[in-house]
């Protein structure tokens, strides 16, 4: 293959205050996670599947704010991009291999917590049954499909002579992003919403149930219908969230490719623009937790206390320290 200007990565080098800033923004988000692993284990889930699953979740955003940091130590804050590298490291990092894999097995993760919930509710007694065969199935589904999804990225580098080069053909391109669209958008947001109406259809039928129970019964409080309004609405708050989310980000993606092939702008795994939507990516994964706290009960219950619990010894502290020290002055 000729090699060419287009052919050589030229990644953006920003300022040393510029990766500062966007280094701290990821390290808070994994810090955050963190907190959201500790809440997770002083919680009472009492599905284990679920409670791995959230586990993961938490680990795999980890994983995706350390990787983002990794390229800015390593792409973006060398003095010579275009020196040469070795095909291992072209491969997985120059590639977008990596980071790609482990954004789809947060993904990936999603997909299992989906599918954890409408097991518990529509097969309650084969989640019972078969739950450690279940979870054997979820690590294999999110590896699995991380793996696959992220392979096809190596096929548009090609190393040659040291150096890492790009392809740039035009039917490469436009396959990568129909693939990327299907696999990371398309097929995840409609398996997670055909289980959610699934899902949410058994759970009107045990409220109608329950209800009309409750009215023949004598002393039963509106109160009673709770647990299925609040799995409603745990439900309701979780899908919509991720697909919200999963959408702005994919067609946020979608919209650079196609203004890259109109020679609009630049969106090729070098460019600073792709570092940008990378990063946003990672900062949303930081954030995460947040949607995971405010849709489990049993973990919002924990984090209240968690906070009840440092402001009242924070108030405590202070409240020994001042005295004494108005003593000492006065």
């Amino acid at each position: 293959m000729p090699v060419t200007q287009d052919h050589l990565l030229h990644y953006p080098h920003p300022e040393r205050w510029q990766l500062a800033i966007l280094s701290t923004a990821l390290l808070l988000g994994a810090l955050f996670n963190l907190l959201a692993i500790y809440v997770l284990y002083l919680s009472r889930i009492k599905c284990v599947l679920s409670k791995l699953l959230f586990y993961n979740q938490n680990v795999f955003d980890i994983i995706v704010c350390t990787a983002v940091l990794a390229q800015f130590a390593t792409l973006y804050a060398h003095s010579d991009p275009r020196g040469h590298v070795t095909i291992v490291y072209c491969l997985l990092m120059e590639s977008s291999f990596f980071m790609k894999f482990v954004r789809v097995l947060a993904l990936a993760n999603i997909i299992c917590l989906s599918a954890s919930r409408f097991l518990l509710i529509v097969c309650p007694k084969s989640y019972r049954q078969h739950g450690k065969r279940y979870i054997i199935l979820c690590y294999v589904f999110i590896f699995s499909y991380a793996l696959a999804s992220s392979l096809p990225r190596t096929f548009a580098m090609h190393f040659h002579e040291g150096k890492c080069l790009l392809k740039t053909t035009a039917l490469l391109r436009t396959s990568l992003i129909i693939f990327d669209v299907f696999v990371r958008y398309l097929f995840p947001l409609t398996v997670i919403l055909t289980m959610y109406l699934i899902t949410m259809r058994v759970v009107r039928k045990l409220q109608a149930e329950h209800s009309a129970k409750s009215a023949d019964s004598v002393g039963l409080q509106c109160s009673d219908l709770n647990p299925y309004l609040s799995v409603w609405n745990c439900l309701s708050i979780s899908t919509t969230g991720f697909a919200i989310e999963l959408t702005i980000l994919e067609v946020t993606a979608l919209i650079m490719y196609t203004l890259q092939e109109f020679g609009l702008i630049n969106f090729r795994v070098d460019s600073i623009g792709r570092m940008y939507y990378v990063y946003g990516c990672a900062v949303i994964a930081g954030l995460n937790p947040g949607l995971e706290i405010a849709t489990i009960p049993a973990l919002r219950k924990t984090t209240v206390q968690l906070f009840v619990d440092l402001t009242n010894f924070v108030g405590k502290a202070v409240g020994t320290f001042i005295p004494k020290r108005c003593a000492v002055t006065s």
